[in-house]
């Protein structure tokens, strides 16, 4: 997470008044070094999307966990939900990352790239019994 950087209301120690808040000159100033911290990111990008297959769900990010990590400290949250609530619908909010996991884990392989969700998007998870039905689209756009 990256706070912005310093604007006008923040200088007069005020709430925001209005939709744009213009920046200060200090404000421009951290805004330009906080695009130069995180320009490391468009490297580390590149060396996952080298990555075969196997090696994509295992790989950790610096001091993270890797999807198949995800998955296993996800899915017993997710299979406790399914089984105190059964036959009722629940919605969860989640990442994508945690949400391209557990639709692996469901599916039972790790054999393809983790599918993206884009923003407010998701799936349907519905069970048979003990067994997940594979994920299907909750939003036909």
């Amino acid at each position: 997470m990256v706070r912005h950087a310093e604007s006008t209301a923040n200088l007069a120690s005020r709430y925001t008044w209005h939709d744009h808040e213009p920046l200060t000159e200090l404000g421009h100033r951290q805004a330009r070094e906080a695009g130069r911290l995180l320009e490391p990111w468009e490297v580390y990008r590149a060396v996952v999307a080298d990555l075969d297959v196997e090696e994509y769900w295992h790989h950790q990010a610096p001091g993270g966990e890797s999807l198949v990590d995800v998955a296993s400290r996800a899915a017993p949250v997710l299979a406790g939900l399914a089984a105190r609530h059964q036959g009722r619908q629940v919605i969860v909010v989640s990442h994508g990352g945690v949400m391209a996991a557990l639709r692996a884990w469901i599916a039972g392989t790790w054999r393809n790239r983790p599918t993206p969700t884009r923003n407010a998007d998701g799936f349907r998870l519905d069970r048979n019994g003990s067994e997940w039905i594979p994920p299907s689209p909750l939003f036909h756009t």
